[in-house]
C-alpha cells in the first residue's frame, strides 16, 4: 500500500505529553500513536479457544507469557483485540475489553492485581452462557504503595474506542506504578460467567 508510514519512520521528538508541556515519554508516545500506524491481519477464533488463540499471537510476536510486564500484556491484548476477531460474537457489545486494578483476595491471598479483560458475548447463547472472559492478569503483592493506588475499571465498548482506552491505561496511576515491574504472578484464563 503506497502512503503507509512506518513506526521507525516517524520523528516523535517533539511529540509532548498529552499532560502538558513536558517532555514525551515512552508511555505518551505510545499512548497517542494512531492506531493506523500498525498494520494487524485480521484472523478469527472462537471465545473457547482465546486463551490458545492470545499465547500463540504473543509468541508470534517474539513474547512469552511468563516473561510479560505489565506494559507488555496490556500492549499485548490491545493488538490482539485489534487483530485477531471472535467468530459468533456479533451482537452490539460482542467484543469488549476491561481494564480494572484493585487489592482483591479471592481465596488464595491478598494481592493486587492489574488486569486486563476481553469479554464476548455470543449472539447464539442466550443469558449468562453467552458471556465469557479472558483475562489476563497480574498479581503483585499488597502494600501502602498499592492500597494508595485504590480500585477502579474502565470498558472499551469497541475498536473504535480503543485509542481512547489505550490513552486511559497508559496514563493510568496503578498502570504506571506496576507497568514495568517483573511480576510475582502472571495468568491467562477463559471461563463464562
Amino acid at each position: 500500500m503506497a502512503g503507509k508510514v512506518s513506526v521507525d519512520q516517524l520523528d516523535l521528538s517533539n511529540v509532548s505529553s498529552c499532560r502538558g508541556d513536558h517532555p514525551a515519554t515512552d508511555d505518551s508516545v505510545y499512548a497517542r500513536m494512531p492506531l493506523s500506524f500498525v498494520q494487524h491481519p485480521q484472523s478469527h477464533m472462537t471465545p473457547s479457544t482465546s486463551v490458545n488463540a492470545f499465547e500463540e499471537f504473543v509468541e508470534n510476536r517474539g513474547g512469552a507469557l511468563p516473561a510479560l510486564t505489565v506494559r507488555k500484556g496490556v500492549a499485548e491484548m490491545l493488538s490482539f483485540y485489534e487483530s485477531v476477531s471472535p467468530k459468533g460474537c456479533t451482537n452490539e457489545n460482542g467484543d469488549m475489553l476491561l481494564f480494572q486494578w484493585g487489592t482483591y483476595n479471592w481465596g488464595d491471598g491478598t494481592q493486587f492485581e492489574i488486569d486486563i479483560t476481553r469479554q464476548f458475548i455470543e449472539s447464539a447463547a442466550e443469558d449468562d452462557d453467552a458471556i465469557s472472559q479472558l483475562q489476563l492478569t497480574f498479581k503483585f503483592p499488597p502494600n501502602k504503595d498499592t492500597a494508595a493506588l485504590g480500585d477502579g475499571h474502565r470498558w472499551c465498548n469497541s475498536q473504535s474506542d480503543t485509542q481512547q482506552f489505550r490513552e486511559f491505561i497508559f496514563f493510568n496511576r496503578a498502570f504506571l506504578a506496576k507497568a514495568d515491574w517483573d511480576p510475582p504472578g502472571v495468568s491467562v484464563h477463559h471461563e463464562y460467567v
